[in-house]
């Protein structure tokens, strides 16, 4: 039973989601938030909106028109904690902020355009290995990022960053930003995130016919690779001892498994993540993803494997 502070605290969440949504209703579930959608993204966030939902375990309702808009798109978001609360919605305004990027003229109210400056030296830490940081950033901020492609530059030196979105979102993606300058921004949960966020993906689209894996994976004469960038803190795990770890992932699920080699001793490229190939027909290479991923996840029974594996 909850105590009688436990209670209150328990009410005032209640009836902020209320106050947020609507005062006459309220949806299932603790925590609860609106965001009007500007008109020029609401096509953009429909889209993505069973994705988002499914990805951050929020329900999304779609009010059309306001007391105060008849015209306006109000998302009324409704989960169980805060944590799917913010997930649910930096997911959202990141489609948002995606498509203000390109939008010309003046951006609605309680949105921005920034733009920051970033030395020479921090332009490959803030980009991150294979884009991993700046779209880590903008998932966990909902703000958008450009930064000119190192094959577009048109000269070295600083760069600059433009920033579009909530102010808030803004905010929170130059904290990040800076985080990331100072060094302490953790590279190698951005790398977890984005091949998390990627499964997730495959997944959420695979029932639409879209994904990956999508109507593919039950044919057994498709062959296929997929490759994982695996942070170097990990490596140890998925290798396993002498290698066991390796060796039950191939014969649980039929597929061969390679880690790349390490670098020589004193390379620059020693913290660099390290490339986990899967191939073999498209069943097995399915499977032993999800292998591969749950091991990342501390979800693999590792000593049962290194038992299997003869390790």
């Amino acid at each position: 039973m909850l105590n009688s502070e436990e209670v209150d605290r328990k009410r005032a969440r209640v009836e902020a989601g209320a106050s947020a949504t609507n005062p006459t209703a309220t949806l299932p579930g603790r925590y609860q938030e609106a965001i009007v959608c500007p008109q020029m993204s609401v096509k953009k966030v429909m889209q993505h909106l069973a994705e988002i939902q499914a990805q951050s375990r929020c329900v999304v309702h779609v009010v059309n028109g306001t007391n105060q808009d008849p015209s306006a798109v109000v998302l009324k978001l409704a989960t169980n904690t805060q944590a799917c609360l913010d997930d649910c919605r930096n997911r959202i305004h990141e489609y948002i902020s995606a498509v203000l990027s390109t939008y010309k003229g003046e951006l609605p109210e309680g949105y921005e355009r920034r733009t920051l400056t970033i030395p020479e030296s921090s332009v490959g830490s803030v980009v991150g290995p294979r884009g991993a940081v700046i779209r880590a950033i903008q998932r966990d901020s909902g703000a958008k990022l450009d930064i000119a492609p190192r094959l577009e530059r048109t000269t070295g030196g600083d760069q600059e960053l433009a920033l579009v979105g909530g102010r808030d979102q803004v905010a929170a993606a130059v904290w990040m930003v800076h985080d990331v300058m100072e060094g302490h921004y953790n590279v190698d949960a951005a790398l977890l995130q984005q091949e998390q966020d990627r499964r997730a993906k495959s997944i959420s689209m695979g029932g639409q016919g879209r994904g990956v894996y999508a109507g593919r994976h039950g044919d057994p004469n498709i062959q296929e690779k997929r490759v994982i960038y695996v942070p170097v803190e990990h490596v140890g795990s998925l290798v396993g001892p002498k290698g066991a770890v390796l060796r039950a992932l191939q014969l649980d699920s039929g597929a061969k498994v390679d880690m790349e080699p390490a670098p020589t001793a004193g390379s620059d490229s020693t913290r660099d993540p390290r490339a986990l190939t899967i191939s073999g027909m498209s069943p097995q290479v399915a499977s032993g993803y999800e292998m591969a991923m749950s091991v990342l996840e501390g979800t693999y029974d590792i000593g049962r494997a290194v038992e299997r594996a003869g390790g």
